[in-house]
Formats: structure tokens, C-alpha cells, sequence
């Protein structure tokens, strides 16, 4: 008999800012974003980034599709790392009251020792949605800062031109702590 943990996960929204019709011309300039779930962050809670991410690109999509371009927002429940709320709420308590405090060097060790493992979220699914609306197989402007997600892409013939980091104003002040944990450990962009 096998025995399989499978996520809870229902599938991804796609919301398309400007004309979807302008997706077949090669010469439109698209943005996009896959942004995975967060109860806590999407609902304005102030220790991670995931609000702030969620928001920018937003504006950032609106942006383009306003410049003549299109913008794709895809929503991914994922929720916790694909490990779901109980698991991220029992993560941030140990991480809060650990020795010495929430901490960079901590973040993704109190995620290993508590469930086992850093992510389950299935990133090597993230770019069918862009293979099915990108037939140029380019995203201009990638309002993403994760490695698993462009290597996604990057691995389904899906070239991303430029790549885009949260600018360190739009940072909550609660969450220096998880996102400097993510760009030591590759997470990247250069600013817009």
C-alpha cells in the first residue's frame, strides 16, 4: 500500500489586467505575478510580505496593462507553504519564543525541526497557467522574488526579461525578518 500526504489545495485564480486578446501579439509587454495565499499577510497582518508583494504587483500589473500591456495575477491556495494555517501559526510561535528572539539566521530551520521540510508547495505545476496564455513564452516584468517560481518557468520555456523585488520602503516592519531569511537564501529582483 502507498501512502501519500496530498495537500489541501483547490485550484488557482487568474485575474488579467487589460485586453487577454493583446496576449497573442508578441510585441505586448506583460507582467505578472504567482502569488501564493496567505490569510495572515493578504488580510493585512504585518509579519510577512505577502500583503505588501501582493499589492505592489498589482499596481505594478495595473501599470502596464494602463501602458497598452497586459497584466496576470495568479492566485495559488497554497496556504502555509502548502502546509496549511495550523503548521504556519505553530512556525511563528516558535520562531517568536525561541532563544534570542525571531531571527534570519532561525527562519526556515523552525519551519525544517517542526513539520520536516522547508515547502511543499508544488511549484513545478506554477507555469502551466503562463504556458497556456503566454504562445510567445514571455513575461516582460516578473513581480516575483522566489528562485522555485522562475525556475518554473524558466524551465518550461518561459523567459522572464527582468525580475522585480519588493522596494524596502513597502516592507511591514515586522517582516525585516522573513525577508531578509529569503534573499540570503536566494531569493532576488533588482528594483523597478
Amino acid at each position: 500500500m502507498l501512502s501519500a500526504r496530498m495537500p489541501p489545495i483547490d485550484g488557482p485564480n487568474v485575474h488579467i489586467f487589460g485586453d487577454p486578446k493583446l496576449l497573442k501579439n508578441k510585441k505586448t509587454e506583460v507582467a505578472a505575478r504567482s502569488h501564493d495565499y496567505c490569510r495572515d499577510g493578504d488580510n493585512g497582518a504585518m509579519r510577512c510580505v505577502c500583503a505588501a508583494q501582493k499589492q505592489y504587483a498589482i499596481e505594478e500589473l495595473i501599470r502596464v496593462a494602463q501602458g497598452g500591456g497586459v497584466g496576470i495575477l495568479v492566485l495559488n491556495p497554497e496556504e502555509g507553504r502548502n502546509f496549511g494555517s495550523v503548521p504556519k501559526h505553530l512556525v511563528y510561535n516558535k520562531r517568536e519564543r525561541q532563544l534570542g528572539g525571531d531571527r534570519p539566521e532561525e527562519y526556515f530551520n523552525a519551519t525544517r525541526e517542526l513539520i520536516g521540510g522547508d515547502d511543499a508547495r508544488m511549484h513545478w505545476n506554477k507555469s502551466d497557467i503562463f504556458k497556456w496564455l503566454l504562445p510567445h513564452g514571455r513575461i516582460d516584468f516578473w513581480f516575483s522574488e522566489s528562485p522555485h517560481k522562475r525556475d518554473s518557468l524558466e524551465s518550461a520555456g518561459i523567459e522572464i526579461v527582468h525580475q522585480y523585488e519588493l522596494p524596502q520602503e513597502r516592507i511591514p516592519a515586522l517582516a525585516h525578518v522573513e525577508i531578509t531569511a529569503k534573499r540570503t537564501n536566494g531569493y532576488h529582483g533588482k528594483q523597478r
